[in-house]
């Protein structure tokens, strides 16, 4: 009865050993790190609080993807952006007076996204991409004079 059971241990303990192997194997991701720089610039003006500017937003930072499978790719961006007296517009949306204001600003650029191979042959291929970003400017020293 011990034998058997000592034996019932040993073979359940050899089955762990094989699963989580082939747990990790199965499991093992190719994960590619790489540098990224951009700069975005808004078409039109955007209104915080009644005020008006152009957006714009120079960062850098890292890029990180893997593939799952053959068809879904995902991946996430981080990257920060500093500009020590950068030159800010702001326009009054009532009153309709601009004010040119300078001063240290701060970006932080967020993203996840998903893409999926939809369709491919031979040197062309169909892919959806979804895209989640997130952008925050910070300015909270600007100086600058209205009306001279």
């Amino acid at each position: 009865m011990v034998k058997t059971t000592l034996n019932f241990l040993k073979l359940t303990i050899l089955a762990f050993i094989y699963q989580f192997s082939e747990t990790q194997y199965a499991s093992a991701l190719d994960i590619n790190v790489s540098p990224f720089a951009l700069y975005e610039q808004g078409q039109e003006s955007i209104t915080i609080d009644g005020v008006k500017t152009k957006y714009g937003l120079g960062a850098v930072g890292v890029a990180i993807e893997t593939m799952l499978g053959e068809k879904f790719k995902i991946g996430t961006r981080l990257g920060y952006g500093y500009h020590p007296n950068a030159g800010v517009s702001l326009t009054d949306s009532v009153s309709q007076i601009a004010v040119d204001v300078t001063g240290p600003v701060s970006g932080i650029y967020r993203g996840v996204g998903v893409d999926y191979l939809l369709w491919t042959k031979s040197d062309t291929s169909v892919r959806s991409t979804l895209i989640y970003l997130r952008r925050n400017i910070d300015a909270p020293d600007l100086t600058g004079f209205a009306n001279s």
